[in-house]
């Protein structure tokens, strides 16, 4: 009788789309026969959910594959999915002996494990509370030794600089600064104390966005049916679910590839007379101003049932749109928005902003300053750019010193305090 393997599933951080394949991962390998364990140190093979969408995302996702690696046994093996295969595959196998998979590779894990059940045919969970334990518990045992180890390092410093500070505070200090960004299961999870029913309505993307490297990860956009879609929702009313998120790269590009449309996708949901909510993430500008007419209309019909719509802006100024490549212009989307809002006064809206691009004169920054103040977001999340391999943004003059990037983020912060 052959001894049963043990699978060790984590992920050092990333969205909830990676969050769904790390998921999906767990349910492959019990299918398989495989234990799955929350300790590094005793599993056969270590699985590692990574992101790559920014260079400090990259650095994080790095740093705790190097801490995971030294818990290890040292017959294990190493496995990393996720974004940054697909964008930086050449720096996790020049600094790691691992096997890197994007989501569209995975099936290679059939050969390395000589499955019974392939990984085409598990399909993506939709409650991701039952894979919390196993999929951010090995997390917070490496996050725990990192923050160990800098404050190890840096606690003499901070208490001959700062001879004044209580050590405890000297600590708290040190927490704050090398802390890694949690996986937020949380958000992935529950909203108001209430499960979340996520579907994963496509993955990929078509968008040719300047800065964007997730495409190398991710590959085109293909769609599920609606039929699909809407037996799985219909599969989640049944259960109890009156949560639901709608996942994708890209929600509004939903159909383009088989001939039908997110708006034909939310007028079906909506036919549905039972109370739910929601989630709508990642709707990009292009879209939303294409369907508006139809879109404002169902948005506005059924706001009560919608927990918010996320529509990611990224900037305030043309010409910093259009270095970008994001296909509209800040008064075409400022236009639909603002009818949207005074249409549907209760829909919570939120965006992402990237700050620093190429290019992006203060000028730039200040009509995207001026844009977050007019439109009042609910949410509002940014970030600061960073050149990452093979994007066409890498290559464009003018790039902004990180000082005067932070610079920005802080003060547009400020701002997003008192607006939002």
């Amino acid at each position: 009788m052959s001894k049963i393997k043990t699978a060790c599933i984590s992920f050092a951080i990333g969205c909830p789309r990676s969050m769904l394949d790390a998921a999906r991962l767990v349910d492959y390998f019990k299918k398989n026969e495989w234990r799955i364990s929350t300790d590094f140190g005793e599993a056969d093979m270590v699985l590692i959910g990574t992101c790559g969408f920014t260079a400090l995302n990259e650095d994080k996702s790095v740093k705790f594959i190097s801490i995971a690696q030294k818990k290890m046994r040292k017959s294990a093996q190493l496995i990393v999915f996720g974004c940054l295969p697909g964008i930086n595959g050449s720096r996790l196998t020049s600094e790691f002996k691992l096997t890197a998979l994007t989501r569209n590779t995975l099936n290679r894990l059939d050969n390395i494990i000589d499955s019974d059940i392939k990984i085409e045919q598990i399909r993506v969970p939709n409650d991701l509370r039952q894979y919390e334990e196993c999929i951010s518990k090995s997390y917070h045992s490496v996050e725990k030794l990192i923050v160990r180890k800098q404050i190890e390092l840096s606690k003499q410093f901070f208490l001959n600089t700062f001879s004044y500070v209580k050590p405890r505070a000297i600590i708290q200090t040190i927490r704050d600064l090398f802390k890694t960004t949690d996986p937020d299961t949380e958000y992935f999870i529950n909203y108001n104390g209430h499960r979340i029913f996520n579907i994963r309505i496509a993955t990929g993307c078509n968008a040719e966005c300047s800065y964007c490297s997730i495409k190398f990860a991710v590959g085109s956009l293909k769609s599920e049916s609606l039929s699909t879609i809407l037996r799985q929702f219909e599969n989640g009313l049944s259960k109890g679910y009156t949560v639901f998120r709608l996942v994708a790269e890209d929600v509004g590009a939903y159909g383009q590839d088989i001939g039908t449309s997110i708006v034909a996708l939310l007028e079906k949901i909506f036919e549905n007379e039972k109370d739910f909510l929601l989630m709508i993430d990642d709707f990009s500008p292009k879209w939303f101003i294409q369907y508006f007419p139809e879109l404002s209309g169902i948005l506005t019909k059924h706001s009560s049932k919608i927990a918010h719509i996320g529509i990611p802006i990224q900037s305030g100024s043309d010409k910093i749109l259009s270095l970008m490549k994001r296909d509209y212009t800040s008064e075409a989307i400022k236009k639909s928005l603002t009818s949207l809002k005074k249409a549907a006064i209760n829909l919570r809206i939120r965006s992402h902003v990237i700050i620093g691009f190429p290019g992006e004169e203060e000028v730039d920054f200040q009509k995207t300053m001026n844009f977050l103040k007019e439109i009042q977001f609910d949410k509002v999340i940014t970030f600061i750019y960073s050149d990452r391999p093979k994007i066409l943004s890498s290559k464009l003059p003018g790039k902004i010193p990180e000082k005067t990037k932070k610079d920005r983020q802080k003060r547009m912060k400020q701002i997003l305090k008192m607006v939002t």
